[in-house]
Parts: C-alpha cells; sequence; structure tokens
C-alpha cells in the first residue's frame, strides 16, 4: 500500500473467495479471469469457493507495478499467496480451473443485478431464487 502498487483489496470474510471477486468486479464495474490454482481430490470446490476467512484479502495491483508486486510477495510471502488471475475492461466474470473447465462466466451486469435485488426477489410470491 504504501508503494502505491494496490488499486484494490476485499477480505473473503463474507462469503469466501468466489463472493468476493463478485464484489470486486461489481463495484470497479470491471470483469476478471480468474485461473483456480490445481488441487487434490480431497478439497471440496464449495469449501474452495464459498468458505470465508478474513485472513484472506484479493488485491489487484495496476498493470505496471505487477511485477514489483509479485518480487516483493515472492520475497515476503512466497508460500502464502497466488496470483489467481486478472482484472479485464470485459464485462465478464470468467472462472476456470487450472486444466481450463470452466466454472461460471456471467457478465458483470448480471452478477449487479442478483446482488443489488436479492432480498427484493426473495420477498415477491412465486419469485425464483
Amino acid at each position: 500500500i504504501q508503494n502505491g502498487w494496490i488499486a484494490s483489496a476485499h477480505d473473503c470474510a463474507e462469503g469466501g473467495l468466489a463472493i468476493a471477486l463478485a464484489e470486486s468486479c461489481i463495484s470497479g464495474d470491471r470483469g476478471a479471469d480468474i485461473t483456480l490454482p490445481a488441487t487434490d481430490e480431497s478439497q471440496r470446490w464449495d469449501h474452495i469457493l464459498f468458505a470465508e476467512g478474513g485472513a484472506r484479502i484479493i488485491v489487484s495491483v495496476a498493470a505496471e507495478h505487477i511485477s514489483a508486486w509479485e518480487s516483493f510477495m515472492d520475497q515476503h510471502l512466497a508460500p502464502y499467496w497466488q496470483r489467481l488471475g486478472t482484472v479485464s475492461a470485459s464485462p465478464a466474470f470468467v472462472m476456470t480451473t487450472s486444466d481450463s473447465s470452466r466454472i461460471m462466466e456471467v457478465s458483470v451486469d448480471e452478477l449487479r443485478d442478483r446482488w443489488s435485488q436479492a432480498l427484493d426477489r426473495q420477498m415477491q410470491p412465486g419469485s425464483e431464487p
């Protein structure tokens, strides 16, 4: 932060990784191309995507600072951080696995609509989730 490298940050305390990424796309009005790291078969996708934990933080770094950021992280937190993807000007949130299996592809506008209208939809009789 002191070096001015971080463009945004969001914790994973409420909803986990997938929700933090979606909320970051909504608030920044940007898309994201995310590639989740390889996992062993004992790890469940619902846990990877939705487990809550305040100690996990997602940051975005301006393109001109990525090299400095990654060098700093490798030097100081090598086993505890990982690059997940890139922010994009494209209005889509795309999440794939390391073997290129698509988990999700949704427009940021649809994310915003679902996020902002969730309670209203639930309160309407006969509404779908």
